[in-house]
Parts: C-alpha cells; structure tokens; sequence
C-alpha cells in the first residue's frame, strides 16, 4: 500500500514523520528505510531525529538513484554486488562493439576519443530509454531489428547477452512472481523526492503490493490545484477557445507557473492505488514573520489568489533582489546583507532562540556553486571588517585536494608541447614543491632561469623534430639545463650574459638538480602519453606518475586510486581497445563531479549547488546568478532519442526542475528570500534582463504592492559613494572600501577634456638604431623607452 502525505512545507511534514520513527525505533533489530534527494537532506534529517528523538539510529539513508537497485538486492537472492546496467559500465561494451563488432562498425568517428564520447552517449540514451519508457524495452528485448536504422534495438539486445536476468525489467518480473516468504516486509519511507522516473514508479507498484510505502511531498495549496494551467496556456486556450479558457482559469500565476512538476507528480501517484492523507497542519513554523511580504506572497499561492494586496512597509526586507555587475559584486552585496541580518540580531539580555539568526541558518546557493568559490574566498577570507564571518563551501572534496590539482593539471600539461609557462606553473604547485623538496623562495630563481636562457618550449632537439619542427637545440629545456652546468662550472666570471651564474653559485645545486629531475621525470612520462593503451595500462601509468611526480597525500591519494580502478579497471569488462590520454582526463573529472561531497560538521554560513542543497533548516536562503539564460537551466536535445517525442509527463527536464526549486524556496519557511542577478553588463553599463522566472515575480510583486516594490541595483565599484552615506539605504560594511572612498572623492579630478601626457624631455639626437626600433613597433617602443612599461612574455 502506498499513502502520500502532504503539507506546505517540510518542517511541517517532518512532524508528521516522527510517529513512524518511533513506531519503527520500539524494535533495535528492525531497520527503516529513508529515501531522501540528497547528502544534505540526510544530513539535515539525521540531525533532526537526533535533536528529537534523542537517538538517530538502524536507518538506512538511499538515494533516488540508487534505491532502485537496494530495494531489488534485499528482495531477490542471487544478485551481483554491482548493477551491470549502469553508464559508467555500458560505456566500454558500447566502445568496444563500436570498434570491433561488424554490425556496429559504421557508428565509427575519425577516432577513438569521438568513439568514446558517442558510446557514453549511447549508454545515456539506452539507459533513458528503461527510465523512462520501460513497456518499450520490454518489447525491445523481444523483438528482433533487421535494419540499420534500428541501430539502436540491436546495441540493446546485445548489451543483454549474458546479463538477461540483471535487465531493469526482468528484475521488476522476478520479483512481482517470487515467493512471499522471500521478501522482506520492511515499510519504505520516501522523503522530499520530488523527481521519480516511471521505472521508479513501476518498481513501487510491485513493492507496494507486500510492503508500506510512505511518501512524504511538500504540497503549496491544500485546495486541487493540479489541473492549473500556467498563463502562457490559458493564453493558448483563450485564442482556441474561449469557453474551455473560462474553465481553465491561472488561479495563482506562480504556482500554475512553476508548478509543473508537481502536478505531474502528483497527477501520477493519483492515478495509482494511493491512499492520500492531505490533512494539512494549520500552524506556521515559528520563525515565519506573518507581516511579511513573503509570507503574504505564500499566502496567494495556499489559497490559490492572484496578488491579493499588500502595502509595503519600508523595513520589510523578507525578499530583496539585487542587480550587480559580476560575480565578485554579487558575492559582496550579499556579504554586506548577511552583516545586516546579524548585525539586527537582538541583545543577549532580549533575544529569544527562534528570532536570532545565527550563521548556520542562512544558506546560499547557486546552479554551480563552483563558479563563485574564488569570488567567495577572495571577499570572505578577507577580513577588512575586523568581524570574521564563519563559513565553508559544501563542494566536491577532491577538488580542494593539492594532490589532486597537481595531477589534474600534470595531465593536462601533455597536450601543451612543455612550454615554460606550463611547466613552470607545475613546479610552482604546492604538492609538487612538496614531492621535490622545493620552498616558495626557490621560485624567483627559478623563474629567472628560465628567462635568462631563453626556454621557449620542448625538451630538446629531437623532441623538436619529432614535432616538426628545426632540429636547433636553442629555446629548449635541454638547452637551459646546459646553459645552468656551463655557468655552474664557469664559476663566478664577469661574462654573465651567456652564462646563468647568478653571482652566487652555492647552494643552487640542491635546487636546480630537483628541478632538472622533475623536468626529467615529466618528460619521460610525456613520450608514454603520446601511445594510445588499455585501460588497465594507462591505470599503471597513472600509479607511475603519482609516485614520481607528486607528494602522495596518504587519504586523497587512496580514494582517489581506489575510483581509478574502479572505474579502468572493474568497470571495463574485457575492453582492450586502446585509448588517447584525453579520455582519461575527461574520466578523471567525471569522477571528481560524481563525487558528491558534503562537509559534516562544519559550521558557519553555508554556500551550496542549489540541486544538492537542503532549505529545510535555515531562516534565511540566498540565491546567486539568476540570470537570463544561465535560469532555468536548457534542455539540450539529444539528437539520438528516438522516444524523446513519445508521451511522458514524468521525464526529467532540467526547465521543470529548476522552477520547482524556485516553487520551492518561496513556499518553504524561511524569514528572508533574498536573489541576485547581473543585471548590467560589465563593459558597456548597459542594464540586463534577470531570468525570465524572476522577470514574473517581479510583475507579481510589482502588481501585489502596486508599484512599490523595486530591485536594488548597485554601482559597479564597492567604493561608492552611496554606501557610506548617514543613513543610506544601501550600506557596505567594507571597511577597506570606506577608506578607498574616502580618498577617492577627497581628490581633485584632473578634467575628462585635457590630454594625458609623460613630462619628459624632448630629444635631440636619436641614433639610426633607435629610429628603427621605432618604425618597426612605434607603441612597443613608446612603451620600453618613454614609459617605462616591460611586458616581460612570462
């Protein structure tokens, strides 16, 4: 039996879950199943029960993604460890068939890196194809293509062979027909998922049928509301019909907007056997201000009312929206409201527990949170308020590695010829100085050596010609080393323009003989990553280069070995087609955005990739880079679907989600709702439209408070004058900004309309050598001889 229970928010649906976790917990040998979306709302949730229920225990947290395959491996008897069916696993049967199988030969591309890149796509499409369209492939399976045009049914059937009884759908067929006495009669909980595929929602009918399964879904509006029709379709309709458009009303313009993939959700448990609790609790949480312009806004959107009136107050500041110049200003603006927020927290002696906002309660997300960490780093690292403001950055965890930025980037260095800003950035790199016995202070000398011999790129001379290039010996890294041992041997002389001395020779050899070795070692490696190999090959490569080139950080660099087997290894099953480098570095950082890192215990405010963050637990949520065309998030067709046109309301669409975590985020509990966007462009200042999605809240607001709602928009430089204003509306709290302000609008501007010019003597005598160099580059000149301006080329 599956029951779905509803509420306006998660907290509240919380509540509603706790009676059967204590129903669950009276037996400490009988384990819950909890389907959550993400690590965060585990995280949140295991908190949660601990804080509650004094103990978070015999709970076994899944994933969507994974829940399938958990549930089907405690019901059925004889399964492997591991799902063949996966991408990361199909990927190099497809390869391998494309390569060497006469059926599949004309998909073959100019070269294996395009052979492997369109398998991984054909593996995504197959594997799309059982999610979403499971009846299909069953008659797949059945069914014999006798046409090249039916590629795609073929590739299928014989990725089957040998591994019929691990297919999606005869799993789901073995274990509708096993025994009663086999399967485990463990109830389910689903939690907050709000993206189901139909071979999900097939794969819960059958287990729904011997075990409870209790759906737990934030609902805005306790009246029906899944008929509504966004206004672009009434628009349809009105212009079709008038009379079906009077039935079809929009209600509430948000909800009927951003709601899609809730009404396809919900639409689709309706139609099912699902017993649906909808008794929603008449409460709010207790840090919802009821005065507010969001709670009013979420009001319209319970009641289903179409911007019912409100007069804004001048302190109502529960949602604001910024338009900045860059990435870096947003990251500012909103450091300086996070300020504000804190800085009205009330006194020790006034302040209750739900009205103080503490730094672990407000939350900032973006799609790629990864595309603000330095503009993040650079303003919250920096303390120029004297008030350090806690904070950590929920991302991938590899990825702040020095071991794994070192190999990442010594990987991509063997397709750039070994020039010397390449190598000398690789040197340059902590875990590599650490491998090397290298400090910071060794780096201007090094770099000096480099200029002075004039190392332009390549080894040596025959590494020169096998490039095609002349077969000189000059500019190469052969050539500086020799130039380095010729002054070393020379000792301290007067002629230091051809000999790299330095004046003082003691104490470089220990240096350089590290560099000369690391130069030495790269470059053996580099002529092994020229020969295309297996996988397991290049997995020896890979373990030859972390031993010679990198200081191995024991953790990081046993996790990381550990997913390059798996994935070279245990994941190719007998695939000895060989492969360029270039396919091991795009597997390399797919295992690094496939690992899903949270930070455990970390405290402070908390920066996220909106799809993997979790809003239950915090008073204040921030949202980052809502611009045109970066939000929503495009669907980007896959020209090799050939279902994509067949009816589907559950299929996955990036568009759908991103509204539904906007739906989200103005119906969940929060105090304040803060967005930003770039709303100018940062050369020419002209204005820029924000996201389509925030374009019609922004009409929704603008009609609810009759005008009075207005986005803040901000100057392009944190020094102006605006925001140290006596009671500006806008204030920074940046003092190195006051103080750069200050000096600013202290001086006199020289005028715009007078020319700029040196005050240097007029020459006389100019020698034929220099009236040349002048002809030849007369602003290269200008800028070496008069200006005084080196643009040194490292």
């Amino acid at each position: 039996m599956i029951t779905l229970y509803t509420d306006r928010s998660y907290h509240l649906l919380f509540e509603r879950l706790k009676p059967f976790l204590k129903q669950d917990s009276a037996s400490i040998f009988k384990q819950t199943w909890l389907i959550v979306p993400n690590n965060s709302s585990k995280q949140w949730l295991q908190k949660t029960i601990a804080d509650d229920l004094g103990i978070c225990a015999q709970i076994n947290f899944m994933l969507p993604k994974t829940f399938y395959w958990q549930i089907l491996s405690e019901n059925l008897t004889q399964l492997p460890a591991n799902n063949y069916f996966q991408e990361n696993i199909l990927r190099w049967q497809i390869f391998q068939s494309i390569n060497r199988d006469p059926q599949f030969t004309f998909l073959q591309k100019e070269n294996n890196y395009q052979n492997f890149n369109f398998a991984e796509k054909i593996a995504s499409t197959l594997l799309q194809y059982n999610h979403d369209y499971p009846q299909i492939m069953q008659q797949w399976q059945n069914q014999k293509a006798n046409n090249k045009q039916h590629w795609q049914q073929n590739m299928w059937q014989k990725l089957l062979q040998g591994h019929e009884q691990q297919s999606p759908i005869n799993l789901l067929h073995e274990l509708e027909n096993c025994e009663p006495s086999d399967r485990n009669k463990q109830a389910i909980i689903i939690f907050g998922v709000e993206e189901f595929t139909a071979l999900q929602i097939e794969t819960l009918k059958v287990i729904a049928q011997f075990q409870d399964i209790y759906l737990f879904i934030c609902n805005p509006s306790a009246d029906y509301w899944f008929d509504l029709n966004s206004e672009k379709k009434h628009q349809k309709n009105q212009f079709a019909d008038t009379d079906r458009a009077m039935l079809s009303e929009v209600a509430n313009s948000l909800l009927a907007n951003l709601g899609s993939q809730k009404q396809a959700l919900f639409d689709t448990f309706l139609s099912l056997d699902v017993l649906f609790e909808d008794n929603m609790s008449e409460q709010t949480h207790s840090t919802v201000v009821e005065n507010s312009l969001l709670f009013s806004l979420r009001k319209d959107i319970e009641n289903l009312q179409q911007a019912s009136h409100f007069e804004l107050l001048e302190n109502d500041k529960s949602i604001c929206i910024h338009a900045c110049h860059s990435k870096q200003r947003e990251v500012a603006v909103i450091k300086d409201e996070i300020l504000a927020i804190l800085n009205k927290n009330p006194t020790l002696q006034e302040q209750k527990a739900e009205k103080v906002i503490k730094p672990e309660e407000i939350l900032i997300v973006a799609n790629d949170i990864n595309q603000y960490v330095d503009a993040i780093h650079a303003t919250f690292s920096h303390d120029d308020t004297n008030i350090n403001i806690p904070y950590h950055i929920n991302r991938l965890q590899l990825h702040e590695s020095p071991y794994v930025q070192a190999l990442l980037a010594v990987l991509a260095s063997f397709s750039k010829q070994m020039s010397a800003s390449v190598i000398y950035d690789l040197i340059a790199m902590p875990n590599i100085m650490q491998k090397f016995n290298l400090s910071f202070d060794d780096l201007p000398r090094i770099n000096n050596w480099i200029k002075t011999s004039n190392i332009r790129r390549f080894f040596s001379a025959q590494h020169k010609t096998e490039l095609k290039f002349d077969q000189s010996n000059t500019n190469t890294w052969t050539f500086g080393k020799n130039r380095w041992l010729s002054g070393y041997l020379a000792g301290n002389v007067s002629d230091t323009k051809y000999l790299s001395t330095y004046g003082d020779i003691a104490g470089q050899e220990d240096l350089f003989l590290s560099v000369f070795d690391f130069i030495e070692n790269w470059y053996a490696l580099y002529q092994q990553a020229t020969i295309d190999k297996t996988s397991k090959q290049w997995y020896s490569w890979l373990q030859e280069l972390s031993n010679n080139l990198l200081y191995l950080e024991k953790e990081n660099e046993n996790l990381l070995n550990q997913q390059f087997y798996s994935s070279l290894i245990e994941e190719n099953i007998d695939c000895e087609v060989q492969l360029p480098l270039k396919i091991i570095e795009d597997i390399a950082q797919q295992m690094l955005s496939n690992d899903n890192y949270q930070s455990v215990g970390k405290m402070g405010i908390r920066f996220q990739t909106w799809s993997n963050a979790c809003t239950n637990d915090i008073k204040v949520l921030i949202i980052l880079g809502m611009n045109d065309g970066d939000f929503p998030r495009k669907d980007h067709q896959n020209d090799l679907n050939i279902l994509q046109n067949m009816p589907n309301r559950l299929q996955q669409s990036l568009r759908a989600i991103d509204k539904n975590l906007l739906l989200n985020a103005l119906t969940e509990n929060h105090q304040q709702l803060i967005i930003s966007y770039l709303g100018y462009d940062e050369k020419t200042n002209e204005e820029l439209a924000p996201s389509v999605l925030i374009s019609e809240l922004l009409d929704y607001l603008d009609d609810k408070t009759n005008g009075q709602f207005k986005v803040t928009r901000h100057k392009m430089h944190g020094f102006n004058r605006k925001y140290f204003q006596k009671n500006a509306t806008i204030a920074s709290y940046n003092q190195q900004m006051f103080y750069l302000a200050k000096k600013f609008y202290a001086k006199k501007l020289p005028p715009t309309n007078e020319p700029i010019a040196l005050d240097l003597p007029l020459e006389n005598k100019i020698d034929l050598h220099q009236l040349s160099l002048f002809f030849c580059d007369p602003l290269d000149y200008f800028l070496k001889n008069h200006a005084q301006i080196k643009l040194d080329i490292y």
